[in-house]
């Protein structure tokens, strides 16, 4: 059989993996019949696994590993002595165009070092960032950065709202995606001056800037794209992750505590299962490193089966859509109408020749 997407997975990264990734896997092959699987860790665990959860070998193959990066792993060690870790191994069948992408849900800095250093950056890109999609009242909206910068300067998060706009488009189809970024407050003299920075470089470049945003916004659906720092992202990442699994519990003991409730639950069961499904995590699990020469996905590291299937299924339609094209392909327009990713530079050189400091 002929497959038109190949997907290889660091089955050995993650908290409930090996055991989690393969179950993931045993039901991605009933749902995708055009993936081929490849499926990088210890072979021994993983040949027990593959005859547990009834893996198809057809489409999946086991490709030995010796090694394992952990969470407690630097990216200088895992770069350095961890050659044959399955991590490493799916990332570079990407590059050697063995597979279209790569998920992995171990380590996010090796995960992220390891990718830009193998399969470089898409051009201009200096900094590739962490890219997700979240839920909001209005649909979708793309965030980043989610932890792969720490510290940004505002040439960096002008980059990041350029691809994160890009992405938008490709991935969620807005033709004109609205550009926030993430502040403590609306007003202009609001923030650090890094947001001050690209406030003024993001106003005059052309797209189409809201302003600042505030955290509750993100929700509301003020912008379709936020921009934040990598700090500040995993910040509120983790943050509305812990009070979506909150609001979860809470509802489903509510609806446990009475038999009246039982009931109402029983009547409302479809509405419910729809409404968490919005909230759950695992339902939105799956974040791409934007900006790298190749696709590569983060899943979260305790994603359970249903999440690390939801990263499949992430993987498959960024590779389907070839989504890097696209994005390269916005980019090129963005520069053909003066709307490059050194626009700082740009702006400091022209604010220098109208005040005179270039003489």
């Amino acid at each position: 059989m002929t497959y038109s997407v190949s997907i290889s997975i660091d089955a050995m990264g993650g908290a409930l993996a090996p055991n989690c990734v393969v179950e993931a896997i045993s039901v991605a092959q009933k749902l995708y019949k055009d993936v081929k699987f490849n499926v990088f860790g210890d072979s021994g665990v993983l040949s027990n696994l593959f005859a547990k959860y009834c893996i198809n070998p057809s489409s999946c193959e086991i490709i030995h590993t010796t090694s394992v990066i952990l969470d407690t792993d630097s990216p200088v060690r895992a770069l350095r002595h961890l050659t044959d870790s399955s991590m490493r191994r799916a990332i570079e069948s990407v590059k050697n165009g063995y597979a279209d992408a790569c998920i992995s849900a171990g380590n996010t800095g090796v995960l992220f070092m390891m990718s830009r250093q193998i399969l470089g950056t898409l051009k201009h890109i200096k900094r590739p960032v962490i890219s997700g999609v979240f839920p909001n009242k209005k649909g979708k909206c793309v965030f980043l950065d989610m932890g792969a910068n720490i510290e940004f300067n505002a040439n960096s998060m002008f980059q990041s709202a350029v691809m994160g706009a890009s992405f938008a488009k490709a991935v969620l189809g807005i033709e004109n995606p609205k550009i926030g970024i993430l502040n403590v407050g609306e007003e202009k003299g609001k923030g650090r001056s890094v947001e001050s920075e690209v406030f003024d470089i993001l106003k005059s470049s052309g797209l189409d800037f809201v302003g600042f945003v505030e955290g509750n916004d993100i929700a509301a659906g003020i912008a379709d794209v936020v921009v934040t720092d990598g700090f500040s992202g995993n910040l509120v990442l983790k943050a509305i992750e812990g009070t979506a699994r909150m609001i979860l519990d809470m509802v489903k003991d509510t609806f446990k505590s009475t038999l009246l409730a039982r009931l109402a639950a029983f009547l409302l069961r479809k509405q419910l299962r729809e409404r968490f499904m919005q909230l759950d995590p695992n339902h939105n699990n799956g974040a791409m490193l934007i900006g790298i020469n190749g696709i590569v996905v983060k899943s979260h590291g305790g994603a359970n089966p249903s999440g690390f299937l939801n990263a499949i299924k992430v993987a498959r339609s960024l590779a389907k859509d070839n989504v890097n094209s696209h994005i390269i392909e916005e980019l090129e327009i963005l520069e053909s109408r003066g709307i490059g990713l050194d626009m700082l530079d740009k702006i400091k050189h022209t604010s220098a020749k109208i005040f005179g400091f270039d003489k």
